[in-house]
């Protein structure tokens, strides 16, 4: 098979692998995406977190940690948790994940939601990685 060939069948796969490529140049870096729109206090769906108890809010102020512009439980207290968030590659997609013992009892009271990444984020991120993203895609096609 020539070259062309090769390049034409290749083109054909292209479609069943795309993803894959795409999740093989992801890190942790861009977890900090999806950590933006958490401090905002909300959801993937864009729903909002509840609000900070008043008390809450005086305590943070006293003793330090986050407390959110919106107001909005932002799941950040101490940082630990957002610290703690890895990124999990599968063949055809990734999830963010943490092993921070926090984590468990999070996921109780908001739900496993708060993992959730939401399309216009899942574009940012692959923006952020589009010269990564094409070099796999010619490595896919040429190799």
């Amino acid at each position: 098979m020539n070259n062309l060939e090769n390049v034409i069948k290749q083109l054909k796969e292209l479609p069943k692998v795309v993803s894959s490529l795409a999740v093989n140049v992801l890190t942790d870096d861009e977890i900090s995406i999806y950590q933006n729109r958490l401090e905002q206090g909300k959801y993937a769906d864009g729903k909002d977190f509840p609000d900070y108890a008043p008390l809450t809010v005086q305590l943070k102020r006293l003793n330090g940690g986050f407390i959110s512009q919106s107001g909005k439980i932002a799941l950040k207290d101490t940082g630990e948790f957002y610290d703690s968030m890895k990124l999990r590659k599968e063949k055809d997609f990734a999830e963010i994940t943490s092993d921070n013992e926090k984590a468990g009892k999070l996921v109780e009271a908001y739900g496993d939601e708060i993992f959730d990444v939401n399309d216009e984020e899942a574009t940012e991120m692959a923006e952020q990685k589009e010269v990564e993203i094409a070099k796999e895609i010619e490595k896919f096609l040429f190799q």
